[in-house]
């Protein structure tokens, strides 16, 4: 499958959302609808990050059956650069850390999703995320040619009987879920309560879209314009909508918004084919190749302003300042560890011995 850039530029916005939303408290001042208007970006920005990751993780494994190249990678890729994040947060903030601390990023318990977010509090997302390839490595070894249905089956085991077991209770809420405390450790109770979370239903939900593209792609590139449009204004009024309403990341509350946003943004790939994209679509793929790293250094920059920008400055200054130290903080991550390590890793996958497929394969 080739490169979907409508998928990178979605995950631009998708980070873009969420940095607009931590910056709530620096906008008010300039404009005083900001909550209102921007207080959905969290909600809608996570889910539809978890829907594009099951996506991109069944393409990337379309071509190499070996697990132990799936997870040097995703370590590369998504832990690496997140070790590197906590440490400069420590730093900036001045906040003593111990190794443990700067190298732990399960959170240590807490009200649900985000079970006490851990040391560096934007990383709570990305203990789904490494929890989710874990899983999704299990569902590779088990039979790498259905290795989505087996991974989304894992996630429905996980999300319901699982739950029922563990909690007494089966619920479709991630904010609802009752954290699990059968175990004598707390991190095994903080890693089990994150396994049975419904929020990683919508890590299926991306692995379901990839397992149906192309069929769905040979039926939808014959599509009439305007039935395109219809179904693209349908779908643009219901996020439209669900952005100043919808509360939660549940398959039952923004989480399906997201499904009905990422299929729109699909189903124009499939319209529009794999052609050159136009300037628009190019800004969208920059930002996307860059959201990671956006995701990680925002907050580093919301603290510097907290920690070193004087108290006399006037307030409608800060949003400007700290918009501007956000884009020179991705862009020298992205420049200097982000996209290095990223090859880094690849390189290393590269060199792993191509092993014999399974049986099941």
């Amino acid at each position: 499958m080739k490169n979907i850039y409508q998928i990178d530029a979605l995950r631009g916005i998708a980070a873009l959302l969420v940095v607009l939303f931590h910056m709530i408290p620096f906008w008010v001042y300039v404009f005083p609808g900001a909550t209102a208007a921007l207080a959905g970006g969290s909600y809608l920005g996570v889910s539809v990050f978890f829907v594009i990751s099951g996506f991109v993780m069944g393409a990337a494994t379309q071509r190499d059956a070996r697990v132990s190249s799936f997870l040097l990678k995703r370590v590369f890729r998504v832990y690496v650069p997140t070790v590197v994040a906590i440490a400069l947060y420590c730093v900036i903030t001045q906040k003593s850390a111990s190794l443990v601390d700067i190298f732990r990023i399960l959170p240590s318990g807490g009200f649900a999703p985000y079970y006490g977010y851990g040391t560096y509090f934007i990383t709570w997302t990305l203990t789904y995320e490494i929890a989710f390839y874990f899983l999704y490595a299990i569902a590779m070894r088990i039979s790498w040619r259905y290795r989505t249905e087996v991974a989304v089956g894992l996630i429905l085991l996980n999300a319901l009987p699982m739950q029922y077991l563990l909690t007494g209770h089966i619920t479709f809420n991630p904010s609802a879920v009752q954290q699990v405390s059968v175990f004598g450790h707390s991190f095994l109770n903080v890693a089990a309560s994150i396994a049975i979370n419904p929020i990683n239903l919508l890590f299926a939900f991306g692995l379901g879209w990839y397992r149906v593209f192309d069929p769905v792609a040979k039926r939808v590139r014959g599509i009439a314009p305007t039935t395109l449009a219809s179904w693209l204004f349908l779908s643009g009024g219901m996020v439209t909508t669900a952005y100043f309403f919808a509360k939660g990341y549940g398959v039952f509350q923004m989480g399906f918004f997201a499904l009905v946003l990422f299929s729109s943004f699909v189903v124009l790939n499939m319209v529009q084919g794999p052609g050159k994209p136009n300037f628009g679509w190019r800004a969208g793929k920059n930002l996307g190749k860059v959201s990671f790293s956006l995701y990680l250094c925002h907050y580093l920059a919301i603290d510097l302003r907290t920690h070193y920008l004087p108290s006399s400055l006037n307030v409608a200054w800060h949003p400007f300042i700290v918009g501007t130290a956000v884009v020179i903080l991705t862009m020298a991550f992205y420049l200097l560890i982000d996209a290095p390590i990223h090859r880094l890793g690849n390189r290393l996958a590269a060199r792993l011995p191509v092993g014999q497929a399974s049986a099941t394969a």
